[in-house]
């Protein structure tokens, strides 16, 4: 268990790209994706730990874990996150499709 969920800043940009991109197709959708992600973060507090370890990890050198949140349509968004202590720190909220994470697209902030 995490005291606390924090979106460093490519995981904010991330997401504020995603919904901005979903409003100008469908506006409800977006606010249906932001508030299932916002769900499925809020789960995280409780089993981060219990998350897969993202196929990235032993190229990027850390224990990088993954999850999902699904759109109604079933189009998977992976939240990437590392678990430092007792907070989990999402990196990254990717949409469907894109490349595996390099290095340079995992954020170093503390």
């Amino acid at each position: 268990m995490s005291d606390r969920v924090r979106l460093l800043s490519f995981a904010v940009a991330d997401t504020q790209q995603i919904f901005d991109w979903l409003s100008q197709r469908e506006p409800r959708g977006a606010e249906a994706w932001y508030n299932a992600l916002q769900v499925r973060l809020a789960e995280l507090r409780n089993d981060a730990d219990g998350c897969a370890v993202a196929a990235e990890s032993r190229q990027l050198g850390e224990e990088v874990r993954e999850t999902f949140s699904k759109t109604r349509h079933g189009h998977r968004y992976r939240i990437v996150f590392t678990i430092a202590a007792s907070e989990v720190r999402v990196h990254r909220v990717r949409a469907p499709g894109l490349r595996p994470l390099k290095r340079s697209d995992i954020s170093e902030e503390n």
